[in-house]
């Protein structure tokens, strides 16, 4: 005879473990609890488990980020979320489920659908999007540009040529509110000589109100040796940080990653002097708090 091997999320209420229904009963009573964080992706089915039902006015999810194939019904119920970190790959958001949404983690297909595009969301301001092409990055600033207050794209760079200046490209001046900016490369070409074209530096192509600009080219985190040596790198770095530093009147930093070595910030000096010191390391949570 097959044995039964239900999955924790398949189990009924009346073989509850004692354990789980005194938690439950504990929580039913923490009217204030705001924020949970998952460390663990195993530990998810629990705190689903755990607040299955539950009037709890929940409004940051964070930590191991959520399966929204397979939690998007759980994450409904909690109309007052204000911040989730998603994962999956082709359940779409309904925002009118999630009124209150303010800061949103994603991969972009989550985001763009499958067959809608993205959808609207008055409410987004802080929004952080991996595996984006840089068609995705248009629709983007296209749709949620003019609301954005921080803004963090994984753009995937395989088939892309060329420096792939965040400046260059997309139309960010329809970003009117956006302070923060990060662009990190992903799933580059072992042939860095695809990257390397003399392209021009747009550096007034900036959004009107930005702050901080985090880039994390490609070409930076990869030892490249005789073929583009680490001064020469330096230099094409310093020529961008300081021409968009200088086109623009409200960026104050340049931030950018270096292979095996952190991160660089640039700036101007009250005298108008570039200058530039070896940053800490970046906080992937930054963008949420810009």
């Amino acid at each position: 005879m097959a044995e039964d091997h239900a999955e924790p999320e398949d189990w009924e209420d009346d073989i509850e473990l004692e354990w789980m229904k005194e938690l439950r009963s504990s929580l039913a009573h923490l009217r204030r609890l705001s924020t949970i964080i998952v460390q663990q992706p195993g530990a998810q089915l629990v705190v689903f488990r755990l607040l299955r039902g539950l009037d709890v006015p929940l409004r940051r999810l964070i930590g191991t980020p959520v399966d929204m194939n397979r939690h998007k019904i759980f994450i409904q119920q909690f109309p007052e979320l204000e911040e989730i970190h998603l994962y999956g790959d082709g359940s779409s958001i309904e925002y009118s489920r999630l009124p209150s949404l303010r800061i949103l983690s994603c991969r972009s297909c989550i985001l763009t659908g499958a067959r809608t595009g993205i959808t609207p969301c008055r409410t987004l301001t802080h929004l952080s999007v991996a595996e984006v092409t840089s068609e995705d990055i248009d629709k983007i600033v296209d749709v949620l540009g003019s609301q954005l207050v921080s803004l963090r794209l994984e753009q995937m760079v395989w088939d892309e040529q060329g420096r792939l200046y965040p400046t260059n490209g997309p139309a960010w001046r329809k970003c009117s509110r956006l302070k923060c900016l990060h662009v990190r490369h992903q799933n580059w070409r072992h042939d860095m000589t695809r990257y390397l074209h003399d392209d021009p530096i747009d550096a007034r192509n900036l959004p009107p109100a930005l702050q901080t600009l985090v880039w994390s080219p490609a070409w930076t985190r990869v030892f490249t040796y005789h073929i583009y040596p680490d001064e020469q790198k330096r230099a094409d770095i310093r020529r961008f940080a300081e021409a968009v530093l200088r086109g623009s009147r409200t960026l104050r930093t340049v931030t950018v990653e270096w292979a095996g070595r952190g991160f660089y910030k640039c700036y101007l000096t009250p005298m108008k002097q570039y200058k530039e010191g070896e940053a800490s390391e970046m906080d992937d949570e930054d963008w949420t708090r810009a």
